[in-house]
């Protein structure tokens, strides 16, 4: 294949978009769970084409969601593989429930494992995670909480890394985009930015809606593969 067949070739896969929502789903988030759930009409809507606008951004669009909670919670993670039905998706979300968690970091590095564990498609030219939390990552290196306030303080009980899981999601050619919801993200987002290779976008969910956040991330995405 030519340059130039290869180059028009990654253009019109580029509208072939996975998407995938990373959610901390512990009992501070029910809100948040019930945006994605009614925020996902309006997405699919905006995104793909129509009879009355036939120049969609996406010409397929399949979704999935990560939910995470924390290390020794009964339901640890709520996995809904890669789907093209909306409905699907809506009525996966709308049975996930916001509990568990004890201390205020979550187990984000879990949840970033079990999506990039998802069956992501060489087919997709566009591949987004839109992480969604309002707590950090466990380990001191991610937060500025008061002593005593994660249970794993030295970081991952299983050993993972921001190196290796940012790695991994290179490999894939995986975006990343944050929904942030308050400052106590702030400084993991800085530490997963340098293992990312660039600053990572965030969406400040409480000012913009979630749904006007996720099309804008999966709009930048595809515009940048074209």
């Amino acid at each position: 294949m030519s340059t130039a067949e290869d180059f028009q070739r990654k253009k019109e896969l580029a509208r072939n978009i996975d998407l995938c929502f990373l959610l901390d789903v512990t009992g501070s988030m029910q809100p948040y769970i019930d945006q994605c759930r009614d925020s996902i009409k309006q997405i699919v809507e905006i995104l793909m084409p129509t009879k009355t606008r036939y120049s969609g951004i996406a010409k397929l669009l399949r979704l999935s969601i990560v939910g995470y909670r924390d290390h020794g919670d009964e339901k640890q993670f709520e996995i809904l593989e890669f789907t093209e039905s909306p409905e699907i998706f809506r009525n996966f979300v709308s049975s996930v429930p916001a509990d568990g968690g004890a201390d205020l970091p979550e187990d984000v590095f879990g949840g970033l494992e079990k999506a990039l564990d998802l069956s992501w498609s060489d087919q997709c030219g566009t591949k987004v995670i839109f992480h969604i939390a309002d707590a950090p990552c466990h380990g001191n290196k991610y937060h500025n909480l008061r002593s005593g306030g994660d249970d794993y303080p030295n970081g991952d009980p299983k050993e993972r890394t921001e190196t290796m899981l940012f790695g991994r999601m290179k490999e894939k050619d995986i975006d990343y985009h944050f929904g942030r919801i308050n400052q106590t993200t702030d400084k993991m987002i800085q530490v997963f930015s340098e293992a990312y290779g660039s600053e990572i976008k965030q969406y400040d969910i409480l000012k913009i809606t979630m749904a006007e956040s996720v099309i804008s991330a999966v709009c930048h995405s595809v515009t940048v593969r074209r």
